[in-house]
């Protein structure tokens, strides 16, 4: 069926043609398998002759902000056919900043698991990944560094402070630094010169 895409019904007498895709996923290199006897091999060679790697999440960071629209507009739709709901939950802005910058070490796994509790834990607009984790000390906090400013303090402090804060939170990573404070990059590398944090 994979080489000619037909095939015949069990007890059938003649082919059915059909038009199909297969998406298959592996933990582990196709030819790994066969050799661990998990994968039979002519299976395994029609699979890697469309073979596509994908890098893990955190490589393309971007996608967990694409990923994370798509599945709050599928929870929506089914709230709104169970009829629990008329209105659509809308993604905040810091919730696609938390996106950016977390590492996803489950990969989509964690981020669908992790919106998907956001969403039942927020309100209209969803805030935060961690809208369900309020008070939890697990894990690495993207909000868990504060930043206290005492009215009066000149401005640039305020931001070296922040982006010091920041790249903390965030290993170091300066793209996802910048995501997070809603700048380029380059933006925060000039900064980093100026302040002399690098």
């Amino acid at each position: 069926m994979l080489d000619s895409q037909t095939f015949m019904r069990l007890a059938g007498t003649h082919q059915v043609v059909t038009d199909f895709r297969l998406i298959a996923s592996m933990r582990k290199a196709p030819r790994a398998a066969v050799a661990d006897g998990s994968l039979h091999e002519d299976l395994a060679q029609r699979l890697e002759a469309s073979a596509t790697a994908l890098l893990p999440l955190r490589e393309r960071s971007e996608d967990a902000t694409l990923l994370s629209q798509g599945i709050v507009d599928d929870l929506n739709h089914e709230a709104v056919s169970r009829g629990s709901s008329d209105v659509a939950k809308q993604i905040g802005p810091n919730f696609l900043r938390e996106c950016l910058a977390y590492d996803w070490p489950g990969n989509v796994r964690e981020l669908q698991d992790r919106v998907r509790r956001a969403y039942h834990a927020s309100g209209d607009v969803i805030e935060s990944l961690r809208a369900d984790e309020a008070g939890s000390g697990n894990g690495r906090d993207l909000n868990g560094s504060r930043v206290q400013v005492t009215v009066g303090t000149p401005l640039a402090d305020v931001e070296e402070m922040l982006i010091r804060a920041t790249l903390d939170a965030v290993g170091g990573t300066r793209h996802r630094a910048a995501s997070l404070l809603g700048i380029s990059p380059k933006t925060l590398y000039n900064k980093l010169q100026r302040t002399r944090l690098n």
